[in-house]
């Protein structure tokens, strides 16, 4: 090797760093039962997870193997932050401790460094972000469940069968996210109290991305009084207007749209109609 092979660690000259004292963390050897998992915002290992576990075990090097993070909790048992599988794997190898970064810290701020750390390089779903991002009291997750709520609705933590789901229980957090990001979390709100309150809410299958997000693009061009919407709602067969939709899609000049962006579309005419009719199907 020659010098020229390595790069030093410094910044363009435009950079100006400001000065920090050394942060109050440490690098330990901690026991392997010390470590403990917050469920609040930590997501269940799965099969799939046991899976990775084993297989890490089953070829386990600590030249792989990068600290785990934790923090405190003044007992004597610290949060496993970051690390579940490689710990679970270390002990699946016959190892009682592991290294690990040692990092005082809050609750929310655990909940915030998980996100931090997992959110993107690790396959997390939106619900344990959601859920992390709630602990730690993020803007996002707060608006996502707010605008929600104001319609008497609930963001789920977890995804559940087809069979447990309930009217009103919301599982597209990313859809509600983007609609937040947008400026658009009136028009959620909006759309999903006009839901609740027609015909339609006493069915799981109305708060489905598939309908929800169409209605919602829908509502946010064409904005509508929640009565004059309900009855709306009221006045429309859905499965009939899906099954006309995916007729529509059939024609090879829709061949490359989509069925939600098709869906959002039908219902932005037909919502421009019953809103300049003042309420009069056409």
């Amino acid at each position: 090797m020659f010098d020229a092979d390595f790069r030093p660690i410094v910044l363009p000259d435009d950079f100006k760093p400001t000065p920090k004292p050394p942060p109050d963390l440490a690098l330990e050897w901690i026991p392997i039962s010390a470590l403990v998992i917050d469920t609040g915002y930590q997501r269940p290992l799965a099969r799939e997870n046991w899976n990775k576990i084993n297989a890490i075990a089953a070829a386990f090097d600590w030249r792989f193997f990068t600290p785990v993070l934790v923090s405190p909790l003044g007992d004597g048992r610290y949060a496993l932050i970051d690390g579940q599988h490689r710990s679970h794997a270390a002990l699946r190898a016959g190892y009682d401790a592991v290294p690990a970064l040692v990092v005082p810290m809050s609750r929310a701020h655990q909940a915030s460094s998980f996100m931090a750390v997992n959110g993107a390089v690790t396959k997390v779903s939106m619900f344990h972000l959601y859920r992390a991002g709630l602990m730690a009291g993020d803007a996002w997750a707060v608006q996502v469940r707010d605008v929600v709520a104001a319609a008497g609705c609930r963001v789920m933590l977890s995804n559940h069968s087809a069979a447990e789901k309930k009217p009103g229980e919301i599982y597209s957090i990313s859809m509600v996210r983007g609609f937040c990001r947008a400026g658009k979390g009136w028009a959620v709100t909006r759309a999903l109290a006009a839901l609740m309150a027609s015909a339609h809410g006493a069915g799981a299958d109305a708060f489905k991305e598939a309908f929800m997000s169409p209605l919602i693009h829908a509502l946010a061009q064409c904005p509508m009084g929640e009565s004059l919407l309900v009855a709306f709602l009221n006045a429309q067969d859905f499965k009939l207007l899906q099954r006309k939709v995916d007729r529509l899609r059939e024609e090879p000049r829709y061949k490359n749209v989509t069925r939600i962006t098709m869906m959002r579309d039908v219902l932005l005419i037909l919502m421009q109609d019953w809103n300049n009719s003042g309420g009069v199907a056409a």
